[in-house]
């Protein structure tokens, strides 16, 4: 751990040293996209509307934008570890997970985030909530976690066994999916008192990445590029046609729109929900993992991977910008 604090330390005044000379006209230090940043990774993003979008990932950054991601700056999060997935309840109101069961919460847009006490040392990998109060979180030794109280207290759902979830997802305080490791998906419709297994058509194949637009449609996407649906809240899922052939790992819907990204800079786009997809590789211009990708409505949306990757779109995807700068402080 010691290793690790040191190289962040390091590497962030390695970063403030160049980003002197890029100051703006009010003296704020900042670093372009590139460069410097490609040391970071992010791992997942949020946005609570066109404009306002946060992005979390390695040593322990949180990064937020307030323009729609043209220009973004560092919030402090008082944590070093690894931050995996962020979500908001509303446009004050948000909470990231990562390394060591770390759970943070902000109820001011991230100008102060907070530790919540998790009482777990599983790294967690994906949170949700459906309003300010009831949450869920899930991460490795199958961990989930649950809240109805805005994270006050996080009590254990389920039993810990050896399989990681990678993501979860719910759509009102009862009903809920969590995807991962071997296949894995479970569901609750009891806001995760009971979690059941449902069976998937590619048997253990991983899955990365889930989203429900409703309690019956969803999408799942996983190793290999595979993608799944059910329109049935998951008693049944049906393996859809991809337009990939490598890991696909974020998937995200918004009316009959859909975006998924993955492995080398994988990215697929569907006119239907997701139920038929169309490779738009190339698209991105890079050809690194990215990790995952969300939007605001059709036409908002942005995306996050390894090397400091951030993108941004206006135009439903069509094509994608790098943001100008990052804020240091």
């Amino acid at each position: 751990m010691r290793k690790f604090r040191l190289f962040f330390a390091l590497l962030l005044i390695s970063a403030i040293n160049i980003s002197m000379a890029f100051a703006d006209t009010e003296g704020k230090r900042s670093l372009p996209f590139g460069g410097q940043l490609r040391q970071f990774n992010f791992y997942g993003l949020t946005s609570t509307d066109a404009d306002n979008v946060w992005c979390v990932g390695a040593f322990g950054a949180i990064a937020h934008s307030g323009d729609g991601g043209k220009v973004w700056k560092l919030q402090e999060s008082t944590v070093l570890s690894e931050l995996y997935d962020v979500v908001f309840a509303d446009d004050k109101t948000g909470w990231v997970v990562g390394r060591h069961g770390v759970i943070l919460k902000t109820i001011d847009g991230g100008n102060v985030w907070a530790r919540q006490e998790s009482n777990v040392e599983a790294a967690l990998f994906g949170v949700s909530f459906v309003d300010s109060n009831n949450g869920w979180a899930v991460g490795e030794i199958n961990t989930i976690l649950h809240t109805d109280n805005g994270g006050e207290t996080w009590v254990k759902q389920g039993e810990e066994n050896d399989r990681i979830l990678n993501q979860v997802v719910f759509v009102d305080s009862n009903t809920g999916w969590a995807v991962g490791e071997y296949g894995t998906i479970i569901h609750t419709s009891d806001g995760g008192k009971r979690w059941s297994p449902q069976v998937n058509p590619k048997g253990t194949d991983i899955l990365y990445g889930a989203c429900f637009t409703d309690a019956n449609y969803g999408v799942a996407v996983g190793i290999g590029g595979y993608t799944i649906a059910t329109e049935d809240g998951g008693a049944t899922w049906t393996i859809l046609d991809s337009a990939v052939d490598e890991a696909l790992y974020g998937i995200h819907i918004v009316g009959q729109k859909a975006w998924a990204v993955g492995m080398k800079g994988l990215y697929a786009t569907s006119q239907d929900a997701g139920r038929t997809w169309t490779d738009k590789t190339g698209s991105l211009h890079c050809f690194i993992w990215i990790y995952r990708i969300y939007f605001s409505n059709e036409n908002n949306g942005w995306a996050c991977g390894a090397n400091g990757t951030i993108l941004y779109t206006g135009d439903g995807g069509n094509s994608w910008r790098m943001p100008e700068k990052l804020i240091l402080k």
